[in-house]
């Protein structure tokens, strides 16, 4: 698979299929980029350390995209939201901002990855 060259983002192949992404300051319109070429299918996969705890710390996140549209979806132990329309914007926003967070990083942050979907955010309605 073709990757785009970004100049914050390096795409590290991952065992499992997909890729971990490797940042060295990331811009938010690197994240606009990878957004805009995330293949349908596959997913954009990592954990906000600044959500609020409602059972762990912090939520796992995840953002597919068909066509010009994009979902995402917040959960952890117990919860899980419904897939919410969002902007690109303010998804690379999002992105920008968990990937420059200053806190300490815990064993449930993890890297970014973006992999095959376990399954299709529109088969898995409802999406608002």
């Amino acid at each position: 698979m073709k990757v785009p060259t970004l100049k914050g983002i390096t795409f590290v192949p991952r065992d499992k299929g997909g890729f971990t992404l490797a940042l060295d300051h990331p811009t938010r319109a690197d994240f606009e980029a990878l957004l805009h070429w995330l293949p349908e299918g596959w997913e954009v996969d990592f954990h906000d350390p600044y959500f609020p705890q409602l059972s762990d710390p912090g939520a796992y996140v995840l953002i597919q995209r068909r066509g010009d549209q994009f979902l995402h979806r917040l959960g952890n132990h117990g919860w899980l939201n419904r897939w919410t329309h969002q902007s690109p914007d303010l998804l690379a926003a999002y992105l920008q901002l968990v990937a420059d967070y200053p806190g300490e990083r815990t064993p449930f942050d993890g890297p970014i990855m973006v992999k095959p979907a376990y399954r299709s955010a529109w088969d898995d309605q409802g999406a608002d």
